[in-house]
């Protein structure tokens, strides 16, 4: 309990009168201390002598009470801080007769509010230098109460406009990022409940970007808040997506081969391409229409396949100076262009088909032109579900694949011309095959960027694997795709933080299980991908041992791919012979030590009899 006392000071007489409290506050001798009104000032800290006087002084004339605080001077130099109350009483006349009140030491209080600012400083300075954006919401209300800077440079708004702001304006605006949706997440994490998704926000300039949100409820400073953690993902998504579409385009054109080859006629070849493309389900709908040389420059639809081939009903078309020719396909034939709409229903120009598109719930168009013997003959039209489905790659791919339909019509008059089709189209499918290897690479590269410390770990994995899959006599085609899931074997670590990549001690049991949770997050990641090789398995499975030890799955034996047994051993040989944030290099030869030591134990004894041989019979050296 904080030291108090009372005073009385007679103003007739300038006499003081001092409790033993104040004595012992003021730490003087009763016996010493002369007691009038400016030997009480002398006691002061000399910086608030005048503020106390003033004070004192103004409440006398005022009639008000008396309020004040301030420092002591004490005689071995330390500083203490008191708060002073007290109030006059006056005659009749109002003449001031004396003035009483009470002096209370603050000293314990004061350091503690001292302490609490420093530590609240230390907590503003952490909080805006983390690298992850963070919010932190009202726990009843959901409205956001404060943000750190990263929040504000990521979204384009100052501090306080954040504060306050509706999700609504931070979110896409259409399901499922509406604050319907973010409300639930809010709601489900108030009752306990942690929350993590993936989430499409709005900056203040208007532009999208993607998020990877943490959310859970915390008790800060004594009240109930939402905290919620996020990290942009956007350049992750966007080669995410790039590769989506590119496997769409894959799938696409490689069944479109088959029509090349098999079609017995024109109409035919035509139906089969357009049955070709949508038979992914990225495409609904896909058909063929023949410019029409009358007054009416109407479009005659000759094929047409997908699942929203309802839109078709009634549908009319025309590359005519009217409506219906400035839509796609009219503005593809007359001005010889392939026309793109990736978010057709926003377009005016496709008002006329804008209803029938909504209600089939379409939402990308393509529309190339066809040519034959060098002049136009008609429009490929390719509809999508998904907004952005038609990236530089893909209209590439579907000009040429409209390139290669009027091309196979004019060669079908010679078997040689039609090989030489083929021959082509052969050509085309590696390079799209280099194309999607190249988005691998790309999507790797963004782990690299987030931990520079292991920076080439997957590439030299990646390296390492191949070589001890041809020492196994692994054919060519297995041995590119073990080479991408090398690739990405450790994409899954985007969703750890990178404070955890980067740290430079050991992991806690916590923080280690967390860094476990990458196999799985990978898996996440790529299992919607479709891949000619197992990648999203591989990347599953690289943990996993064939005693049953590795994880997240507890594979054993023959449950594990044979690709992932030989990455297995490639992650420890890399690992081990490089440098990490928290120990340096091991060396080469420990670590082929180490995989001896677990050869037929937790690691595919083919595997490692061909890694040894490898290193020590013909020279191998891990790459740079």
């Amino acid at each position: 309990v904080a030291a108090i006392g009372s005073w009385e000071l007679d103003l007739v007489n300038d006499h003081l009168e001092w409790s033993n409290g104040i004595f012992e506050i003021f730490e003087l001798d009763k016996g010493l201390f002369d007691a009038c009104y400016e030997a009480f000032v002398a006691q002061i800290h000399p910086d608030d002598r005048a503020l106390v006087d003033r004070a004192y002084r103004r409440s006398v004339e005022d009639h008000s009470p008396y309020e004040v605080e301030h420092r002591l001077l004490m005689a071995d130099g330390r500083i203490k801080y008191v708060q002073e109350r007290g109030r006059t009483d006056y005659d009749a006349d109002g003449r001031p007769l004396r003035s009483i009140g009470t002096v209370q030491d603050i000293s314990e209080r004061h350091h503690s509010l001292i302490a609490l600012r420093r530590s609240e400083r230390r907590f503003r300075d952490l909080f805006d230098t983390v690298s992850d954006m963070i919010f932190i919401h009202d726990a009843d209300t959901l409205a956001i109460v404060d943000v750190n800077d990263r929040v504000c440079q990521a979204y384009g708004y100052a501090r306080e406009e954040l504060v306050g702001m509706s999700v609504e304006t931070l979110s896409a605006g259409y399901p499922p990022y509406t604050q319907v949706e973010a409300e639930a997440y809010l709601r489900a994490a108030q009752s306990g409940d942690p929350q993590s998704f993936e989430w499409l926000a709005r900056r203040a300039d208007g532009k999208l970007f993607w998020l990877d949100i943490n959310l859970r409820h915390v008790t800060l400073a004594d009240t109930h808040q939402l905290l919620v953690t996020a990290h942009d993902i956007n350049e992750r998504k966007q080669a995410e997506s790039r590769m989506q579409r590119l496997t769409w385009a894959l799938h696409a054109l490689s069944k479109s081969n088959s029509a090349l080859v098999h079609a017995e006629s024109e109409n035919e070849m035509l139906q089969q391409a357009c049955e070709a493309i949508t038979s992914h389900h990225a495409y609904a709908l896909a058909w063929v229409g023949l410019k029409v040389e009358d007054e009416e420059h109407d479009v005659d639809i000759v094929a047409r396949a997908g699942d929203a081939t309802r839109y078709m009903e009634g549908f009319k078309v025309s590359w005519g100076d009217d409506p219906l020719g400035h839509g796609p396909a009219g503005e593809a034939i007359k001005q010889d262009r392939t026309q793109v709409s990736n978010d057709m229903l926003s377009e005016d120009s496709f008002a006329p088909w804008k209803q029938r598109a909504r209600d089939n719930g379409l939402a990308s168009i393509l529309t190339t032109p066809l040519h034959r013997q060098g002049r136009d003959f008609g429009v490929l039209s390719i509809y999508s579900r998904f907004r952005d489905a038609f990236g530089e790659e893909e209209v590439r791919l579907f000009e040429q694949l409209g390139d290669d339909l009027g091309y196979g019509l004019d060669s079908r008059r010679t078997q040689r011309a039609f090989e030489q089709s083929l021959i082509e189209r052969e050509r085309q499918d590696a390079q799209l095959q280099q194309v999607l290897e190249d988005a691998i690479a790309a999507l790797a590269a963004t782990l690299e960027k987030r931990d520079p410390y292991t920076a080439g770990h997957e590439q030299r994995v990646a390296d390492i694997a191949v070589a001890i899959g041809r020492e196994m006599g692994l054919d060519e085609g297995r041995l590119r795709g073990l080479h991408l899931g090398g690739l990405v074997h450790d994409i899954g670590k985007v969703q750890i933080p990178a404070e955890l990549l980067s740290k430079p001690t050991r992991l806690t049991p916590i923080e280690y299980q967390l860094i476990q949770e990458h196999s799985q997050a990978g898996y996440e990641i790529l299992r919607g991908l479709e891949f000619p090789w197992p990648i999203a398995d591989m990347v599953h499975q690289h943990h996993e041992r064939i005693d049953g030890s590795g994880y997240p799955q507890g594979l054993s034996g023959d449950q594990m791919l044979p690709e992932s047994k030989i990455l297995a051993v490639a992650d420890v040989v890399e690992a081990m012979s490089s440098h990490r944030p928290y120990r340096p290099a091991i060396g080469v030869e420990v670590a082929l030590e180490e995989i001896e030591r677990q050869r037929g134990l937790a690691l595919d004894p083919d595997s490692v009899d061909a890694c040894l041989r490898l290193f020590r019979e013909k020279g191998y050296q891990l790459p740079d």
